[in-house]
């Protein structure tokens, strides 16, 4: 996952140690991710985060008109919760659902000052997802 240090950084100061479960979404560029966007309107709740889709679907929009596509998802989980939940699992399938074929998004998770990668690869009937190694760009 190549992704800006500003980036990196913000996502990080927005997702403080507790609570956990709160998100939003990346967007890039030539496969570089350039520009996130906090899901504030989202629910949090002690295990789960559940986007604010609606705002989320128009904040794409905004992007796509200036060149910007939709990356990805990103959510905070607690200090020892460095996996994918099944939960997290199911919805990154539901995501690549709607992608086209070969679509690769991020769903990487903010622990207290880190992040774990996380890629989705649709590669049609079945979705791969993977650890992701960070590489931070500026």
């Amino acid at each position: 996952m190549k992704i800006t240090k500003s980036v990196y950084d913000g996502i990080l100061a927005f997702t403080p140690p507790a609570p956990p479960e709160r998100g939003g979404i990346l967007g890039g560029k030539d496969g570089k991710i350039i520009i996130y966007a906090s899901d504030t309107g989202g629910k949090s709740e002690y295990d789960r985060y559940t986007p604010d889709t609606q705002s989320i679907n128009k904040i794409i929009e905004t992007w796509e008109k200036i060149g910007i596509g939709f990356m990805g998802i990103y959510h905070s989980h607690f200090q020892d919760g460095e996996s994918l939940s099944n939960g997290d699992i199911k919805y990154i399938k539901k995501i690549m659902s709607v992608m086209p074929e070969k679509a690769v998004l991020y769903f990487p998770l903010i622990l207290p000052g880190k992040i774990i990668a996380y890629r989705a690869e649709n590669a049609s009937p079945t979705v791969h997802i993977t650890s992701d190694d960070i590489e931070i760009i500026f």
